[in-house]
C-alpha cells in the first residue's frame, strides 16, 4: 500500500468497521470457555478413581510345607559326586513380550587385564535362571546354557536353545559358550564310548557343534561329557584334541566340564592342554542322594583347588562353585536340591521348629526345621561360602570361577564377584549385611489369575571377618529375608480353553476375528489398548454385543514395569472409562502388557500386578502363547506351538493387533477346530474363577458412568482430532508427491515443446521499460545500466520514483538526466501499483517491459521478451528470475526456491497455459490490453498476479521465457524474507480470493480449471496443512510410531530432491545448492507457517496491510 495516502475503498479483505474480527473473537471466546469446561470436567475425572467391585478369587493360602515349593526332582538317585542335573528339560521359558527382554539394558564383564573370568550356567528348566541372568548378567564374562544334547551315537545334536536367551545375552555383548551334555533321561554313557571309539562319528560330531555355533553366532562350547569309563580316557583327550583344532582357526572357545575325584576316566593334565579352559566342578561333596552334609565345605574345597594346581596350570581352569544346597529329610534316602530363596523360605515357613546356623567346622550354613512331622537338614551355599571360596581360588592363581547355577544362587554372591574384579584380600564384611530379598519369587504353579500376598522384606546376617591371615569370614543369620509370593487362582481339571486377544481393536484385524469367532460360537476375551479403543469403539461395543468379555491393557501399551505410578494409573483409568463410555460397563480384567505371563519372577514383572490390584483389578495372566507376535509367524507354525503348549494351562494368548496379525486370522479357526477335536470347550477367562461376564464386568454406577462420559467423550475428540491430524498428515504428504509429480511432467514436456517452438527472432518491436523506484539510491542505476546494455535498440525506458526519501531522484538525475532514451518522472508517494500505471500512461510502445528497481537483465532478456508478442493472442510473458545475490546461507536457500519452486511451476503452467503470475522483477506486457483492464490494481499488495488473472480471464495467452533471465536481490535476513513473504503469500491470497468467481466456469478454461485451482489447492491448502502434518508427525513420533513417519518422510524428501535435481537440470544449472536442501525445507516450512498464520489473521481482521519496504544492499553480482 502506499505511504501516506488514502486507502482504496476496494482493498480486498479490509473492513474499516471491525464488525468481521468482533464476530470471530466473540466465536473464538465462546469456543475457549466451552473449552475450558471440558478440561476443568476431564482434570476433575482423573482425580476421581473408578471404583470397581472386588471379584473374590478363590482361596488358595500361601505355601505351608516346604515340599510345595517348585522342586525338579525327589529323592531320585543320582550317581556318586555328580553335579545335579534335570532329569528331562523344560520347554523353553518365554519371558518378556518385546524387542528386549532386559528392562534396563546392561553390558556384560570383560575378562582382560587381570580380571576374572565368571562363567554362568544356564537352565531352561528353571524359571529363576533367566531371572538371574536379567538382573546380574553385568557380572558375567561368559553365559554357558545348558542347550546341547548329543541325542545319539551319530553325533545328532538336540538343539534346546532359546531365542529369549540369546536376545538377552547379544544386547549385553555376552558371550554364550553353549553347553553340550550327554544327560538324557540319565548319563548316557555308551554313546559317548561308541562315539569316542570311531574317527568318522568324532568329526561328525565336532562338525555339527562347528554348524551350531555357527548358526547362533555362539562364541563357543562346553563339553559336559560325564560318568565317562575308564578305557575312554585317551579317547576323550583325543576328541577335545581335535575339537579344539577345528574350532580354535574359526575363533571358538573350547571348555569342559570335569569332575575332580580321582577318576581314570579324566586326564585332567592333558584335558587342559586340549582345551582354552577347564571347570573343575568342585561342589556336591555330599550329593543328593547320599547323606547329610555340607555341599562345598571349605577345607575340602581348598584341598581340591591343591590338588587341582599341582594336576594342571591354574591358569587353564575356571572353578566350578556351587550356588544351590540340598534338603534331606532324615531317615529317608536322597535329598532335594534347593535354591537359596527356597531355603529361606522354608526357614521363614516354620518359625517354631527353624534353627540356622553357621557350622564352624565345615564352614557352611546348615538350616534344620521339622514339618509334618519330618526332621529336615539342608545344607547350601551362599555368598559368605562363595566369598572364602572364590579367595581360595584366587590365592593359587585360578583363572576364575563358574557359578552352578543361575537361579539358585544367593543374590548377594554378586556383591563378592563384583564386576570385572576379584574380591579384595581386605573384604568388607559389611557388604553381606543384608539378606537381600527382591531378587526371585517364590514359585508357585497351575493358576492364570494372579495376586500378590506377600511382599519382600530384607533379612540381616552378622559377617565376621578372618581371625588370622589363613582364616576364613563366617556368619551369623540374625533376621531372614521373606519373597514376594503370588496367589494364583483359576486351576480346573475341565477340558476347557479360554482365548484372548491383545492390543487390539484393530480396524482389519479385530472384525475378521469376531467373524469367526461368530461363525464358531467360540467367545472370547478381549483384553484392549485405549488409544485403539478411542478410534474402533464400534468393534469394542460389537465385542461385548455378541458376548465376548473386555479386558484392560492399558491405554498406550508401555511396559507399567518403567513407568511411574501416576502413569501406571493414567493408563488403567483412561482405559477403563473409555471402555465404560463405549460398552456402559466396567471391567476387571487387567492384563499387563509385555508381561502377560502366568508366572511373573522379578520385581520388575510384579509391579504392574501390584499396581492393579490396588485399583481393583485382577490380573489375568496366560500359559499357551505360541508367540504370533514374532514377524516371521505362519498359520501352521502358532498352531503346533499351540499343541506343544496345550498342557500348560487353559488361558491362550493371541494378538488382533499390534502389527501384522495376518498368520493369526488364518491360524485362529484351525486351533478352535483341533481343541473341539479334541474334547475342549471354550469359555470365557471368567469361568476359570467362577464368574460370569456380569461379575468381571459390572455396570458402573451413576456418578462413575457421569465421569466415564466426560473422560470418554474427552478421549473420543482426541481420537477424532488426532485422526484428523493423521489424515492431514497423509494428504499433505500426497498432494505434494502429486504436485511434484504432475508439475515435474508437464514441466519436461514445456521443456521438449519450448525447444521445437518457432519463434520469430527477428521480430524486435519497440520496447517501452517501466520502472517504479522508491528508496531505490542504492541499486537503481546499475538496474538502468543493464537496460541499456541489454542489446535491444529500439527502446525507451520510462522511470517514475515514487516520492523516495533517499536520493533516488537525484541519483538518476545525475547519471541519466540527460540520456535520450530516458525519461525520469516523479510523484507524491501513491504506491507501487500507482507508479507504474504513471509511467505506463507515458509509454509510447505498445510492449511493456517491467522491471524492478534491484533487478539486473541479463544480456538478451528484453529480445526474447518481445518476440513473443508477434503472436497477437499473448497478453504477457513471464521472464526468468534468478537471486543475484547466492553469498549467504539464506539467499542460497531462496535460490532454491527460485529454481526449484516458482521457474518448476511457471514451466508446468506455461504447458496449459495457466501462469498465475508474471513477476514484477521481470515480465512483458501488451499495453493496449493493460489499459483497457485499467492498468495495475490498487487493491491487492499482488498487483502483478492481479493484472495476469485479470489479461487470463480475456482469454489471452501468457507465455514463460526461461532465457530471459533476471537477477533479483533477495533479501538477506530473516526479518526482511518474512516480511517479503508476507506480502506475496497476503497479496497472492488476495489475488485468488478478488477472482474467485472464475473457480470452474467453462468459459474461463484452464484459469478456472488450472490456474486459480493450483493457487487454493497447492498455495494455499497445502500450506494450511503444512503445519498440522508436521504436528501429526511430532505427536506420532512422540507415540512410538517413528518408523513409518520417518519412512513416509524420507520417501517424500527423497521426492522433493528428485523433482529439485529435474528443475536444476531444466534450467541448465548445476545443483550444488540442494546438498542443503535438508536444511531449507526445515527452515522455510517453519518461516511459511509464520507467514501463513500472519495472512490469514491480517485478512480476518480486515487490517490495512502496506508494503513493507525492504532494505536494498546492491549486492547482486556482475551479470552478463
Amino acid at each position: 500500500m502506499p505511504t501516506g495516502s488514502g486507502v482504496p475503498k476496494s482493498f480486498v479483505f479490509h473492513d474499516p468497521s471491525g464488525k468481521r474480527w468482533l464476530r470471530i473473537r466473540r466465536g473464538l471466546q465462546t469456543g475457549a470457555i466451552f473449552f475450558g469446561l471440558l478440561v476443568v470436567a476431564f482434570i476433575l475425572s482423573l482425580v476421581i478413581i473408578p471404583q470397581l467391585p472386588g471379584l473374590g478369587l478363590p482361596a488358595s493360602p500361601p505355601f505351608q510345607n516346604t515340599r510345595e515349593l517348585r522342586s525338579i526332582i525327589r529323592g531320585e538317585k543320582a550317581e556318586r559326586n555328580v553335579p545335579f542335573r534335570m532329569v528331562q528339560a523344560a520347554k523353553n521359558v518365554k519371558y518378556v513380550r518385546s524387542n528386549s527382554p532386559v528392562i534396563h539394558p546392561k553390558v556384560a564383564a570383560k575378562s582382560g587385564g587381570g580380571r576374572p573370568i565368571v562363567f554362568g550356567f544356564f537352565v531352561n528348566w528353571d524359571r529363576g535362571s533367566i531371572v538371574s541372568l536379567r538382573i546380574n548378567l553385568s557380572h558375567l564374562t561368559h553365559l554357558v546354557p545348558e542347550w546341547l544334547v548329543l541325542k545319539n551315537a551319530k553325533g545328532e545334536l538336540e538343539d534346546q536353545s532359546d531365542p529369549t536367551v540369546i536376545t538377552i545375552a547379544r544386547q549385553a555383548n555376552l558371550p554364550i559358550l553353549a553347553m553340550l551334555t550327554n544327560f538324557r533321561n540319565g548319563w548316557q554313557v555308551d554313546p559317548v564310548h561308541r562315539l569316542l571309539n570311531s574317527a568318522s562319528l568324532r568329526e561328525e560330531t565336532i562338525e555339527n557343534i562347528v554348524v551350531n555355533l555357527q548358526e547362533h553366532k555362539f562364541a563357543g562350547i562346553n563339553i559336559d561329557f560325564e560318568q565317562l569309563q575308564a578305557r575312554d580316557r585317551k579317547l576323550l583327550v583325543q576328541f577335545m584334541q581335535e575339537l579344539h583344532a577345528r574350532l580354535q582357526p574359526l575363533g571358538f572357545l573350547v571348555t569342559e566340564d570335569v569332575p575332580i575325584d580321582e577318576d581314570d576316566a579324566y586326564d585332567l593334565k592333558n584335558l587342559a592342554a586340549a582345551v582354552d579352559y577347564l571347570v573343575p566342578m568342585v561342589y556336591d561333596e555330599h550329593y543328593q542322594s547320599g547323606s547329610p552334609g555340607p555341599v562345598a565345605s571349605e577345607q575340602w574345597v581348598e584341598d581340591k583347588l591343591t590338588a587341582l594346581a599341582k594336576t594342571a596350570p591354574p591358569e587353564k581352569m575356571v572353578v566350578g562353585l556351587g550356588a544351590y544346597g540340598y534338603d534331606w529329610v532324615i531317615g529317608q534316602t536322597g535329598g532335594t536340591e534347593r535354591g537359596f530363596n527356597e531355603t529361606m523360605a522354608a526357614a521363614v515357613d516354620n518359625p517354631t521348629t527353624a534353627r540356622l546356623t553357621w557350622d564352624d567346622d565345615q564352614e557352611n550354613p546348615v538350616l534344620r526345621y521339622t514339618a509334618f512331622g519330618e526332621d529336615h537338614e539342608v545344607w547350601f551355599l551362599d555368598a559368605v561360602t562363595a566369598l572364602n571360596q572364590v579367595q581360595a581360588a584366587n590365592d593359587q592363581g585360578f583363572r576364575g570361577v563358574a557359578v552352578w547355577r543361575l537361579g539358585a544362587e544367593d543374590p548377594d554372591l554378586w556383591k563378592v564377584l563384583k564386576r570385572e574384579a576379584w574380591p579384595e584380600d581386605r573384604y568388607d564384611p559389611n557388604q553381606l549385611t543384608v539378606l537381600t530379598a527382591e531378587q526371585q519369587v517364590n514359585p508357585y504353579s497351575g493358576g492364570e489369575f494372579l495376586e500378590v500376598t506377600h511382599t519382600p522384606h530384607e533379612g540381616r546376617r552378622k559377617v565376621k571377618p578372618p581371625a588370622s591371615s589363613d582364616g576364613d569370614y563366617t556368619e551369623t543369620f540374625e533376621a531372614l529375608p521373606t519373597y514376594f509370593v503370588v496367589k494364583d487362582s483359576g486351576r480346573t481339571d475341565e477340558k476347557l480353553i479360554c482365548l484372548s486377544f491383545d492390543d487390539g481393536p484393530d480396524s482389519n484385524y479385530t472384525p475378521r476375528v469376531l467373524d469367526i469367532l461368530s461363525a464358531r460360537h467360540v467367545p472370547a476375551t478381549f483384553f484392549v489398548v485405549g488409544v485403539n479403543v478411542e478410534k474402533n469403539s464400534d468393534i469394542v461395543r460389537r465385542e461385548f454385543r455378541e458376548g465376548h468379555e473386555i479386558g484392560n491393557h492399558t491405554y498406550s501399551h508401555p511396559n507399567i514395569a518403567t513407568v511411574s505410578d501416576y502413569r501406571a494409573f493414567l493408563e488403567l483409568t483412561w482405559t477403563q472409562r473409555i471402555v465404560e463410555n463405549a460398552v456402559g460397563h466396567a471391567t476387571t480384567l487387567f492384563r499387563p502388557p509385555y508381561n502377560a505371563d502366568s508366572e511373573p519372577q522379578t520385581p520388575e514383572e510384579l509391579k504392574p500386578i501390584q499396581l492393579a490390584q490396588k485399583y481393583g483389578y485382577v490380573t489375568v495372566g496366560e500359559s499357551i502363547d505360541p508367540r504370533d507376535w514374532q514377524t516371521n509367524s505362519t498359520a501352521d507354525g502358532i498352531l503346533e506351538e499351540v499343541k506343544n503348549e496345550q498342557q500348560a494351562g487353559h488361558i491362550l494368548l493371541l494378538h488382533d493387533a499390534g502389527g501384522n496379525r495376518e498368520a493369526t486370522v488364518a491360524a485362529l479357526p484351525k486351533i478352535i477346530d483341533y481343541f473341539h477335536g479334541q474334547g475342549y470347550r471354550f469359555g470365557l477367562v471368567g469361568e476359570l474363577i467362577h464368574k460370569t461376564r456380569a461379575q468381571v464386568m459390572p455396570v458402573p454406577n451413576a456418578e462413575e458412568m457421569r465421569w466415564a462420559r466426560v473422560e470418554g467423550r474427552a478421549f473420543d475428540m482426541k481420537a477424532n482430532v488426532f485422526g484428523g491430524l493423521g489424515w492431514l498428515f497423509l494428504a499433505a504428504i500426497y498432494l505434494t508427491a502429486a504436485r511434484s509429480f504432475l508439475f515435474g511432467t508437464l514441466a519436461v514436456i514445456q521443456k521438449i515443446r519450448e525447444d521445437r517452438l518457432p519463434l520469430r527472432d527477428e521480430f524486435r518491436p519497440p520496447v517501452s521499460v517501466v520502472i517504479a523506484a522508491y528508496n531505490e539510491e542504492k541499486v537503481i542505476e546499475r538496474t538502468v545500466r543493464s537496460i541499456l546494455d541489454n542489446g535491444y535498440d529500439d527502446l525507451e525506458i520510462i522511470i517514475v520514483d515514487d516520492g523516495s526519501k533517499d536520493a533516488t531522484y537525484e541519483v538518476l538525475q545525475r547519471a541519466f538526466g540527460d540520456h535520450p532514451l530516458i525519461r525520469l518522472l516523479t510523484q507524491p508517494n501513491a504506491g507501487k501499483s500507482a507508479a507504474l500505471n504513471h509511467a505506463i500512461s507515458q509509454a509510447r510502445h505498445e510492449v511493456l517491459v517491467a522491471v524492478d528497481a534491484d533487478t539486473l537483465f541479463a544480456r538478451g532478456t528484453i529480445a526474447k521478451l518481445s518476440r513473443h508478442f508477434a503472436d497477437p493472442r499473448i497478453g504477457a510473458v513471464s521472464g526468468n528470475a534468478k537471486v543475484g545475490n547466492k553469498h549467504r546461507w539464506i539467499t542460497r536457500f531462496q535460490s532454491i526456491e527460485y529454481i526449484y519452486g516458482f521457474n518448476l511451476d511457471r514451466r508446468a503452467l506455461d504447458l496449459l497455459n495457466a501462469i498465475t503470475v508474471v513477476p514484477g522483477a521481470v515480465g512483458a506486457w501488451r499495453k493496449t490490453l493493460v489499459l483497457e483492464l485499467g492498468g495495475f490494481g490498487h487493491d491487492t499488495l499482488a498487483e502483478d498476479a492481479d493484472l495476469t488473472l485479470n489479461i487470463r480471464r480475456r482469454g489471452y495467452t501468457i507465455r514463460y521465457e526461461q532465457d530471459a533471465v533476471a537477477y533479483t536481490e533477495a533479501p538477506e535476513d530473516v526479518r526482511g524474507l518474512a516480511r517479503q513473504r508476507f506480502r506475496w503469500g497476503f497479496g497472492t491470497l488476495q489475488a485468488a480470493w478478488k477472482h474467485r468467481d472464475a473457480l470452474f466456469i467453462p468459459k474461463y478454461g484452464s484459469l478456472g480449471f488450472v490456474a486459480l485451482p493450483s493457487i487454493w489447492l497447492f498455495q494455499v491448502l497445502l500450506s494450511g496443512l503444512s503445519p498440522f502434518a508436521e504436528l501429526s508427525m511430532l505427536l506420532a513420533l512422540a507415540l512410538g510410531n517413528g518408523r513409518i513417519v520417518l519412512l513416509y518422510y524420507l520417501a517424500f524428501f527423497v521426492l522433493e530432491l528428485l523433482t529439485g535435481v529435474l528443475a536444476y537440470v531444466l534450467e541448465g544449472e548445476a545443483a550444488w545448492d540442494l546438498t542443503i536442501l535438508f536444511f531449507q525445507r526445515i527452515f522455510y516450512r517453519q518461516l511459511m507457517h509464520y507467514v501463513l498464520g500472519k495472512t490469514l489473521l491480517y485478512a480476518l481482521r480486515g487490517r490495512l496491510v502496506g508494503w513493507g519496504k525492504i532494505e536494498r544492499r546492491a549486492s547482486v553480482g556482475q551479470v552478463t
